[in-house]
């Protein structure tokens, strides 16, 4: 079970620090053991590390990442999203592309591979295509840039503007069921408002 983290939709141009017209989450999925795709990623994957280190001439031990386009090409979302793509056309016979589920609304079966929209996975990622609204549909929620680790011990301190997290004084929004209405919003300061 695999969903979207960004779908370019009607859009012309990528935003920054996407690379594809469609890429697949790869931090929240499912599988089962040895599953075929889950081998051909790891395979990709420690493929991909040995040349890093070859090329940049250090030890796989050594090897540590020079840029974030190295983590995203290399263990990512890019390589993630590339290799679904030649496992899903492999499977199929025939060439599968961001074409092939961009803008889906419902759970895409491929073989036995489940393509979730992109509501599943990359609500509250601006600039997804997901939205900012939990829905129904919504089966999981990314801490940016390790916002969910601790830092110096200490949780990531709340502000009124959402949760602070990624870089030093980098806001990031954190989605919470609002009160009244029904209806599922972004954490902001709102929330602030109803905890005095």
């Amino acid at each position: 079970m695999i969903g979207l983290e960004f779908d370019i939709l009607q859009r012309t141009e990528l935003p920054p620090g996407i690379f594809m017209p469609l890429q697949f989450c790869q931090w929240s999925f499912a599988s089962s053991a040895h599953h075929p795709l889950m081998h051909r990623v790891v395979q990709a994957v420690t493929r991909e590390l040995h040349d890093l280190a070859l090329t940049t001439g250090v030890s796989l031990s050594e090897l540590r990442p020079r840029n974030n386009q190295d983590v995203l090409f290399a263990t990512g979302p890019v390589k993630w999203s590339r290799e679904i793509f030649a496992y899903l056309s492999y499977i199929t016979g025939t060439e599968m592309t961001h074409r092939n589920f961009t803008g889906i609304t419902e759970p895409v079966l491929v073989g036995d591979v489940l393509i979730l929209p992109i509501k599943a996975f990359a609500v509250g990622m601006r600039g997804s295509g997901g939205g900012m609204d939990i829905v129904d549909e919504t089966l999981a929620l990314h801490g940016f840039r390790g916002s969910w680790k601790m830092r110096g011990g200490k949780m990531p301190e709340e502000s009124d503007k959402g949760v602070k997290g990624g870089k030093e004084g980098e806001e990031t929004k954190e989605p919470e069921k609002s009160r009244g209405n029904g209806k599922k919003r972004m954490r902001g300061e709102e929330k602030k408002k109803n905890e005095q």
